[in-house]
């Protein structure tokens, strides 16, 4: 019979007390929130200094450099999700793997402290290759450790797993906030630091200093248990109830067969899960499901891209000032934030077409203005320069459509191949870091006004192509 906390009380049949196995039930719970506790503060730490110095780098770093450098970054990011992230992680553990990904992050942020081409572009293929190994990492770490809480509360495996991702997703938002607003005000009493470039010297040793302490702690994370360690403690642990010998004999005996099977695959399995990855990936293709989703997965990092990129650069700091980037971009996180967490809610009753209602609905009107009002007769390109609110008005409508065409495709992938999630995410990060690497490509090569023509063209091949799968192959409400 179990207590109102899940706990059973017939641990007392293994010769304890009550009381005792309770406490250290509940110990053990604690020990997983701790590890979530410890992760979530390692990666605000790492993208408290990451997520901003990736949005200066096309306005703080001049010329071309800071649009090449961030196209590399993600160049590398798509070989490294698609054929090494997982290998890796396998390879090292999630805790290694973690702590060698984060340092990745850290590298790349130390080299902006001496911005030029023999620096910056290695350190993003560095960060590029060292990404892929953090959130492979990140995401079997989480699930791990939310399964062993349900397991030590007495409950079923995934009840948890909403509290534990939501838990790690807020430290990340909030990372990104804090850090956009730190800048800002650095930048604002940048005369008192002896000016731009000193305050931009200031910025960069903070951020690599705060790095550093992500990396650190870390290095505090315990060891979780997988899926499939935790099903052969299981049936252990029945075994040495059962009172014959020879369950006991056959569960240590397939205990000691999965460990030598795991020693085999640290040997053998890096370039068999290469290949096999690599297969699994091109196979899913012939379904049109995914091929029709291809535009959406490519329009949503070319998207990003530009508003990091683009209109960090030629709108925010053009017609305000370095500091407002910040200050502009912080709002855009916590939009996009407050917006996916409502626009979830909504979908479960409303349906998921909402996502693409939304997000047409808001990015439609910032192309038109950009692109047919902004600079003209009617609205002429000084404007912005005296209504600094017409730009959060701007960035509102961006981070709207932002957060359902970055919501929808993963919850796509999750219903659409519940039995094949492997390869189906990873073509997902693929495609939607080639449409990053395209946006920073082209980024200082063409017009403003080209990249808004290319923007709401890739727009509409996506939405037509998202209603096509909607009503000729697959109900993205009924999925």
């Amino acid at each position: 019979m179990k207590d109102e906390d899940g706990y059973d009380e017939d641990d007392e049949e293994e010769g304890l007390p009550l009381l005792p196995a309770i406490a250290a039930r509940r110990r053990e719970a604690r020990t997983h929130l701790l590890n979530l506790a410890i992760l979530s503060s390692g990666f605000f730490c790492i993208f408290f200094a990451f997520g901003t110095t990736q949005l200066l780098e096309s306005s703080l770093i001049p010329g071309r450099l800071g649009y090449w450098c961030l196209a590399s970054l993600y160049g590398t990011m798509c070989v490294s999700s698609l054929f090494l992230a997982s290998p890796v992680a396998k390879a090292l553990r999630e805790r290694k793997a973690l702590v060698l990904g984060a340092a990745a992050y850290v590298v790349f942020v130390a080299a902006n402290l001496y911005p030029d081409w023999v620096t910056l572009i290695p350190a993003s293929a560095v960060l590029g290759m060292g990404a892929g190994i953090l959130w492979t990492a990140a995401g079997s770490y989480i699930t791990a450790a939310g399964a062993n809480y349900a397991e030590a509360k007495g409950k079923p495996p995934k009840s948890e797993m909403g509290l534990f991702n939501g838990i790690f997703a807020a430290a990340r938002t909030w990372a990104s906030v804090m850090g956009n607003v730190v800048a800002s005000l650095i930048f604002i009493f940048g005369d008192r630091l002896g000016g731009e470039a000193k305050a931009t010297k200031v910025l960069f040793y903070l951020f690599t200093a705060v790095g550093i302490a992500g990396v650190l702690v870390m290095l505090l994370l315990g060891d979780e248990k997988t899926f499939a360690a935790a099903a052969v403690v299981v049936e252990e642990k029945k075994s040495e109830d059962d009172t014959d010998d020879d369950a006991k004999a056959k569960a240590k005996t397939k205990r000691k067969s999965e460990d030598d099977l795991g020693e085999e695959k640290k040997v053998v399995f890096n370039m068999e899960l290469v290949g096999k990855k690599a297969r699994d990936l091109v196979a899913l293709h012939r379904d049109p499901r995914l091929f029709l989703l291809i535009p959406l997965f490519f329009y949503s990092g070319y998207e990003q891209a530009f508003a990091t990129g683009d209109f960090a650069k030629e709108v925010v700091k053009k017609h305000l000032d370095l500091s407002s980037i910040g200050f502009v971009f912080a709002w855009y996180c916590l939009v996009m934030t407050l917006c996916s967490a409502l626009l979830g809610r909504l979908s479960d009753t409303v349906g998921r077409r909402l996502f693409l209602a939304v997000g047409v609905a808001c990015h439609v009107p910032f192309y038109l203005f950009f692109g047919l009002l902004w600079p003209s007769e009617w609205v002429p390109e000084e404007v912005i320069s005296q209504h600094p609110l017409s730009v959060y008005a701007a960035i509102t409508l961006l981070s709207v459509g932002d957060s359902c065409f970055t919501t929808l495709p993963p919850i796509l992938m999750s219903v659409f191949f519940t039995d094949n999630t492997e390869p189906a995410f990873a073509n997902h990060k693929f495609y939607q870091s080639l449409g990053s690497v395209f946006g920073f490509i082209l980024g200082p090569l063409i017009t403003f006004p080209l990249k808004i023509l290319l923007l709401s063209t890739g727009l509409f091949t996506a939405t037509a192509l998202m209603i096509l799968l909607d009503r000729r192959f697959a109900s993205i409400d009924k999925a």
